[in-house]
């Protein structure tokens, strides 16, 4: 059978002849034997050495249990083009994802999972041949177009977002304000510039930077 097995897992050994006794000083091993075959358990992790006895004569056999991932921390969801931290409490493992949703770039307990595209991603954590997986979506957040200025006093500019369903705001009411639904900002005050964000309903969040210009002057 093989060498190597997490915790919680097992791996099938056998010899010959048959009617003999398996056995093993390591606690971190169960034993459940049937004459030349036997079923071992990881109970915890380290090496252990099994050993076979039939007609006076013994042989061994050193097994590995190697520790399984625990829970993940972090976020189950991530805004495309930005980025979430997972975390896995148990050392020794490396982060990988095969879909294309997502690129991930992990060290050590923690990864970095950035969305590329909408839709969900399988992050997996391995060690050794043990492993753990969780499934992040990656919701949609596309940026915001029209034109980035407005002149005041009352002048307008429109914004939009192709992903629809969400609200707009101003980071200074008072120098230029934007309609909740409609995306059309109005310069107040010129001489400043106003940060105008599109919020969708799952938190994904589009800034666009407006400059709020004087109004030219008549021309003479």
């Amino acid at each position: 059978g093989t060498t190597s097995m997490c915790v919680g897992g097992s791996t099938t050994l056998s010899s010959t002849p048959g009617g003999g006794t398996w056995s093993s000083i390591y606690p971190n091993v169960s034993i459940s034997a049937s004459s030349g075959t036997a079923t071992v358990t990881g109970t915890s992790t380290g090496t252990a050495v099994i050993t076979y006895t039939a007609g006076g004569n013994f042989v061994t056999k050193v097994v590995t249990v190697n520790g399984s991932p625990s829970s993940f921390g972090g976020p189950s969801s991530v805004c495309q083009t930005e980025a979430v931290t997972l975390t896995n409490s148990t050392t020794g493992g490396r982060w990988s994802s095969a879909s294309s949703n997502v690129t991930v770039s992990g060290a050590g307990t923690t990864a970095s999972i950035t969305g590329v595209s909408a839709g969900t991603a399988a992050i997996t954590y391995s060690i050794g041949t043990c492993s753990a997986t969780t499934t992040v979506s990656i919701n949609p957040l596309a940026a915001n177009t029209g034109t980035l200025i407005a002149f005041a006093p009352g002048g307008t500019t429109t914004l939009s977002n192709v992903n629809t369903g969400g609200t707009w705001s101003s980071g200074t009411p008072a120098n230029a304000s934007v309609g909740l639904t409609s995306g059309i900002v109005t310069g107040l005050t010129a001489g400043t510039t106003v940060n105008i964000t599109y919020t969708l309903p799952t938190g994904c969040k589009s800034v666009s930077s407006v400059a709020v210009n004087a109004q030219p002057a008549a021309i003479g």
